[in-house]
C-alpha cells in the first residue's frame, strides 16, 4: 500500500521487473499517469486520488532504474529514451480494452505536450 492508498504491484514483462502503483475501481477506465525525470511514480500521490474519486482507475509505473523496476537481464539498458518507455508500458498486462483506452490516452497527452512545448516557443 502507497501513501495515497493505492496498491504497488510488479510484473515481469520480456525485458523488466515492473513496478506499479494502482488504485481506483476495478471496472472503472483506465488512466495511465506517466511520471517524468527525476521522479518516480509516487508524483502522481496527490492527484490520482481525486481522479480515483471521480471513477477513474489509475496506474501509475516505476520506468527503468526507478522504485521496484529493474532490467531482467544486463543486456537491456537502463534508458530514458521515451519511445523505448513507450514499449516498456505497452507491456503491462492490462486486458485489451484497457491497454487500448490507455493508448489512447497516452496518444492524447503527447499531443498535448507537443502543442504546449510549441506554443512556448512561440
Amino acid at each position: 500500500m502507497t501513501d495515497n492508498g493505492g496498491a504497488l504491484r510488479t510484473v515481469k514483462t520480456s525485458k523488466l521487473e515492473f513496478t506499479y502503483i494502482e488504485s481506483g475501481p476495478p471496472r472503472g477506465p483506465v488512466l495511465l499517469l506517466l511520471h517524468g525525470w527525476p521522479d518516480d511514480a509516487t508524483t502522481w500521490d496527490g492527484v490520482s486520488p481525486r481522479l480515483n474519486a471521480a471513477g477513474f482507475r489509475t496506474i501509475a509505473p516505476m520506468f527503468r532504474g526507478f522504485g521496484g523496476t529493474r532490467c531482467l537481464s544486463p543486456a537491456i539498458r537502463r534508458t530514458g529514451n521515451s519511445a523505448i518507455l513507450a514499449m516498456d508500458v505497452q507491456e503491462l498486462p492490462l486486458s485489451p480494452g484497457r491497454l487500448e483506452n490507455a493508448a489512447v490516452l497516452a496518444r492524447a497527452l503527447a499531443v498535448v505536450s507537443l502543442v504546449s512545448d510549441n506554443q512556448a516557443g512561440s
